[in-house]
């Protein structure tokens, strides 16, 4: 070998390894990179699955609540038939009836008018405790 060729010899050797240690480096960067990207789609997941976790809670929560009060109108509604039925057997026979209309006689026992019905501009009997 002729010093010439030990010279280019030698740069290609160092260029070799200048080359080599930017591709590790690269590497190394790239591992970093990914790693942090790893670690916050985790934690994105990890609150998208909390969030969705109270959602179905809430969600469940809210059905119980809707199923419980219609469960409540239903007993309301049979107990005010019930006692419908005990008054007007009491009362001998009227037609009674819970007033349903906003305003002072609202959830009282009221009974039809002689003529049938409210909607003939007759306001209705009502049954007030005494």
């Amino acid at each position: 070998m002729t010093g010439l060729e030990k010279m280019k010899s030698q740069i290609l050797d160092e260029a070799k390894a200048t080359a080599d240690s930017k591709i590790q480096e690269a590497e190394n960067q790239a591992k970093e990179i990914l790693d942090t990207a790893t670690q916050e789609a985790a934690k994105a997941a990890d609150g998208i699955s909390q969030k969705s976790a109270a959602e179905i809670a809430n969600y469940k929560e809210r059905v119980a609540s809707s199923i419980d009060l219609k469960k409540r109108t239903e007993i309301l509604k049979a107990k005010q038939e019930v006692i419908a039925e005990v008054l007007e057997k009491a009362y001998g026979g009227r037609n009674l009836f819970f007033c349903s209309r906003p305003g002072e006689n609202a959830g009282r026992i009221c009974s039809k008018n002689r003529g049938g019905s409210e909607s003939q501009g007759r306001k209705p009997e009502v049954w007030r405790r005494r």
